[in-house]
């Protein structure tokens, strides 16, 4: 189902994230189906960015990016927000700040 304020276009740049999520490292493949399966819908456009450059890594620097603390960064907390979307571990980390 199409939010009312999604574009095709975003609906297809979604579509090629999704499929981009795809990864050769089970653990990875894992969270970013559960990922996908609670947030697909929701994504901001900073995050849809974010997701886009995250997602042309390795797996391994994927995966080591997504085990490190969140920190802060040049995305004014974006990086933080969605790292906790992918990796739970990291959403009490983010609240308790």
């Amino acid at each position: 189902m199409m939010p009312n304020n999604a574009s095709p276009f975003a609906t297809e740049a979604v579509k090629r994230l999704r499929w981009k999520s795809r990864r050769g490292l089970l653990e990875l493949d894992l969270l970013l189906a559960d990922f996908w399966q609670q947030h697909g819908e929701q994504l901001s456009k900073s995050e849809e960015q974010l997701l886009t450059q995250w997602l042309a890594m390795d797996d391994d620097d994927l995966w080591a990016l997504l085990q490190a603390p969140p920190i802060d960064d040049e995305c004014g907390g974006w990086s933080k927000q969605l790292a906790a979307k992918i990796h739970p571990r990291h959403a009490s980390k983010i609240t308790n700040r």
